[in-house]
C-alpha cells in the first residue's frame, strides 16, 4: 500500500494511511537506502525554524509599499511555521529528540502559526 499524506484543516500535524508510525516509517526506509542521520532532519528543523524569521522581515520591510507583497511573506511564513512542526513530529518519531522536548516545541510553533494566521488576516481586513 503506498503511502499517502494529508494535511487536516484544524491541525497543522499530518497522518500518513499505510504506515506504522506516521510519516518516519517513509525516513526510516529512506535512512536505510541513504547516508541520511539525524543531522539531517536537524538540518531541515534549522532551515525551517529560520525561515519563518526571515520571511516575516523580509515581508515587513516590504509593508510600506506593498500590502501584497507582505500577506505573501506571511504566507510563506506560516508555512514555514507549520513545516518546522512536520520536522519535529519526524525527529520525535524517529528518537532523534526527547519526546518532551519536541512537543513543548511543537506547541510553541503551534502558538507562533496562530499568531502569524491572526496577522495576515488582520492585514486581509484592512487592505
Amino acid at each position: 500500500m503506498p503511502i499517502v499524506c494529508r494535511w487536516k484543516s484544524t491541525n497543522p500535524a499530518w497522518r500518513c494511511r499505510g504506515s506504522s508510525n506516521s510519516g518516519a516509517a517513509v525516513l526510516r526506509r529512506r535512512d536505510r537506502r541513504s547516508s541520511a542521520s539525524p543531522r539531517t532532519g536537524a538540518d531541515q528543523l534549522r532551515r525551517s525554524s529560520k525561515s519563518v524569521c526571515a520571511n516575516l522581515a523580509e515581508g515587513f520591510a516590504k509593508q510600506s509599499y506593498s500590502a501584497a507583497e507582505y500577506r505573501r511573506y506571511l504566507t510563506v511564513a506560516i508555512g514555514s511555521s507549520d513545516e518546522t512542526q512536520l520536522w519535529l513530529r519526524y525527529c520525535i518519531d524517529l528518537g532523534y529528540i526527547e519526546e518532551v522536548v519536541g512537543r513543548r516545541w511543537m506547541a510553541d510553533y503551534v502558538e507562533i502559526s496562530r499568531m502569524l494566521q491572526g496577522l495576515y488576516a488582520s492585514w486581509s481586513r484592512s487592505s
